[in-house]
């Protein structure tokens, strides 16, 4: 059973497993859409010390950003990420580490 608690509302949604094996499809971001960012991004396996650097800035910018400090809240480009990464398998996951490492060399961005 998974337990949710949204704006003082409690919901609980039963999950039958049928097929313990591994998943080969990565599940649609939507069903986990109502979570705080920074928790999605940990379930999806993205550090903030990653996601800084994919966003290209730094890592306190990044725990800002996910805790919402923004008066516009969570800035768009940044939930858009952790979508693209929810919805990512793990070798296109491992080509957009060495496309943005390749940018930020090519910018000259220390490593």
């Amino acid at each position: 059973m998974y337990v949710t608690l949204i704006l003082g509302v409690k919901r609980e949604i039963n999950v039958t497993l049928t097929d313990c094996s591994a998943a080969t499809v990565r599940l649609p971001a939507r069903i986990v859409d109502n979570s705080p960012w920074q928790l999605r991004a940990k379930r999806a396996g993205l550090s903030q010390k990653e996601l800084a650097g994919l966003l290209g800035v730094a890592e306190n910018t990044v725990s800002l950003q996910l805790r919402g400090r923004w008066k516009s809240g969570v800035p768009l480009y940044v939930q858009a990420l952790i979508i693209s990464w929810e919805m990512l398998a793990q070798d296109q996951r491992d080509r957009l580490r060495e496309e943005m490492r390749k940018i930020r060399q090519d910018l000259g961005a220390v490593e």
